[in-house]
């Protein structure tokens, strides 16, 4: 069985492919914030989105996505 942590990245990145095509207009080669499946926020380099999101969940359960139309994994 899957950890929270696990399913919570599965679970956003389904959620981000429906909004990715949105994002490519402004927000191209960004990074996505999600959390429960929301976008939080956008940030211009990971590493703001990790520190972001590591104040805001402490527990970690959140996920970071490069803002592209191609799969791109961030571990």
């Amino acid at each position: 069985m899957a950890d929270a942590r696990t399913l919570e990245i599965q679970e956003n990145y389904r959620y981000f492919q429906t909004v990715v095509s949105d994002l490519m207009k402004s927000h191209a080669g960004m990074y996505a914030l999600l959390h429960s499946q929301t976008l939080v926020e956008v940030c211009p380099k990971p590493l703001d989105a990790m520190i972001e999101g590591r104040k805001r969940y402490s527990d970690g359960v959140f996920s970071v996505q490069m803002v592209t139309d191609r799969p791109v994994d961030l571990g």
